[in-house]
């Protein structure tokens, strides 16, 4: 599976954060949430994928793909 960056942008998008606030609120490098929206990132580590989960409250991120 990889992450679906298109996701993570509509769940940021969907709450009106920038990647900036988003950054600052899940403690996540800006440059990390970018590469990750592009699609540059496709393999997180799990504290990411846990921290952006925390952040949107959501028990399990659903922003992976097949």
């Amino acid at each position: 599976m990889a992450f679906d960056g298109e996701k993570l942008t509509e769940l940021r998008k969907g709450k009106r954060l920038s990647i900036y606030n988003l950054s600052l609120l899940s403690n996540i490098e800006r440059t990390t949430i970018v590469r990750l929206e592009s699609g540059m990132k496709v393999d997180p580590q799990v504290v990411t994928v846990a921290r952006l989960a925390n952040t949107f409250s959501v028990p399990n991120l659903p922003v992976t793909r097949h």
